[in-house]
């Protein structure tokens, strides 16, 4: 009997973007990663690997570069956050579930004047059809938290230093969301420890792992504390007196090829029109507990 067999598509490749690189080598040649803080720790907190997949259907797996901005902007803070605090957050999340409903309907509000007075002063636009321009561009939009409720953010919505909320695509936005349960459980233990070790006030060290084989995720994810980064890069510079470093075929086959172009997601061009960057740490953060809000979808 004859037939023909059904192959799997290759997975999309992952860029180099907002600091991850491909540096697991053999591990999970296709996959990126970053480490927060980027440089070694002075002490013995253990490094905590946390892993993401990029969704599960082609439309997601097209939007690698945003997957990172948007862990990026969420780990960029809880590598600040000292352990007692986001345990705290975390016991009050699981109280309370998702808040803020009404502070991200603000923000999102916020966002889309602004957007609509970019189409009317800067591009021209007649009122109307500016308005209408940006409520459309704001359908595939999320208003950020940073980091996600689930792993201890604050109620109200990220801003960049400029006050504007910070926009992220919706559909990565809502993968993410849904990731950051499994990952919050290893995060917990991790910060459970290090503040029984008289730690609480040191924020973790996180390894932060995206791969384009979802299958792999448990498997990475189990590996705690995780190797140490594999971080070589080709050496370009023929004089440079530094020592040729190359990396894996593997690794070099699984990168786009140089000069690959991705289409930016509406929220990507939304934030480099506008000039909208991620925020650095400002604590405190959260709700007080007492206060009452209606649960909100975004993160």
């Amino acid at each position: 009997m004859t037939g023909t067999a059904k192959t799997n598509p290759a997975p999309a490749a992952l860029p180099d973007s907002h600091g991850f690189r491909h540096a697991l080598g053999a591990e999970d040649p296709g996959a990126v990663a970053k480490q927060y803080p980027p440089s070694p720790a002075r002490d013995d907190r253990a490094m905590v690997r946390t892993v993401y997949h990029n969704g599960r259907n082609p439309d997601l797996q097209a939007k690698g570069a945003e997957f990172e901005f948007q862990l990026d902007g969420q780990y960029q803070i809880l590598a600040q956050m000292p352990t007692k605090d986001y345990l705290a957050a975390r016991d009050l999340f699981k109280q309370q579930g998702r808040q803020g409903n009404e502070a991200t309907r603000r923000a999102r509000e916020q966002l889309r004047n602004r957007l609509a007075e970019y189409g009317r002063d800067l591009l021209g636009m007649p009122s109307a059809a500016s308005r209408a321009w940006a409520r459309e561009a704001m359908r595939q939009v999320a208003i950020l938290h940073n980091p996600d409720q689930v792993l201890g953010g604050d109620l109200s919505p990220s801003r960049d230093a400029g006050g504007t909320p910070i926009p992220g695509d919706r559909g990565v936005n809502s993968s993410l969301g849904a990731q950051n349960l499994s990952n919050a459980d290893v995060i917990d233990g991790a910060a459970e420890r290090q503040v029984a070790a008289g730690k609480g006030h040191l924020p973790l060290r996180f390894q932060v792992v995206l791969t384009n084989r979802r299958r792999n995720v448990q498997q990475l994810r189990a590996r705690q504390p995780p190797p140490p980064l594999q971080l070589a890069q080709p050496c370009t510079e023929p004089g440079s007196r530094a020592p040729a470093q190359t990396l894996s075929r593997a690794v070099l086959a699984a990168r786009p090829p140089p000069g690959a172009r991705t289409n930016p997601t509406t929220a990507a061009r939304i934030r480099q029109t506008l000039g909208i960057h991620n925020p650095t740490y400002t604590p405190p953060h959260r709700n007080r507990p007492g206060i009452n809000h209606t649960n909100g979808p975004e993160r």
